[in-house]
């Protein structure tokens, strides 16, 4: 049994090191979002699909040790939670993997910290662009309107000129 625990902690160590690096990606994300990098930011999306790939086989690993854990304990596959882990087992392999346990909760809050902000840093930027096409296409919302000298906004029935042709 503790050659599995020993292949658990391995296992779990490759998988905060993945989200590790999956959450310096994220931050790579951020910059390259803030500064309109598009080169950095294809290379922190191809690195966050390759950490994805990388944490999605770390997973299958093991869910297979602790099958064969849960065989060992005689308990549930299912039900084998690291929590329950933790307290099935003694000794410093207990310690390490309760320290392992609190690492990757606190690293998933940060990740998805992170990938909320990046979210909406590319919902504003989306926003900036179609605001931008709308003022040089001459399409939006108050096109053709103007204010006149009561202060109302009075719309045309021509179309306003914008600052781009958008003929072909």
């Amino acid at each position: 049994m503790d050659a599995l625990i020993m292949q658990l902690v391995d296992i779990i160590r490759r998988e905060v090191d993945a989200f590790q690096s999956l959450l310096e990606s994220l931050e790579h994300e951020r910059d390259a979002l803030v500064h309109h990098e598009i080169q950095a930011l294809a290379a922190a999306s191809a690195a966050q699909q390759a950490l994805t790939a990388a944490s999605a086989q770390l997973e299958a690993e093991r869910v297979q040790v602790v099958k064969r854990l849960s065989a060992v304990l005689q308990e549930d596959a299912d039900s084998l939670t690291l929590k329950r882990l933790i307290e099935r087992v003694r000794g410093a392999h207990s310690d390490r993997l309760r320290e392992m346990r609190e690492t990757l909760i606190a690293l998933q809050q940060k990740i998805r910290k992170a990938n909320r902000h990046n979210a909406m840093l590319i919902k504003q930027s989306m926003k900036y662009v179609d605001k931008s096409l709308q003022i040089l296409t001459g399409n939006g919302s108050a096109s053709g309107g103007v204010y006149v000298q009561s202060g109302r906004l009075e719309t045309s029935s021509s179309p306003m000129r914008g600052v781009l042709n958008q003929v072909i």
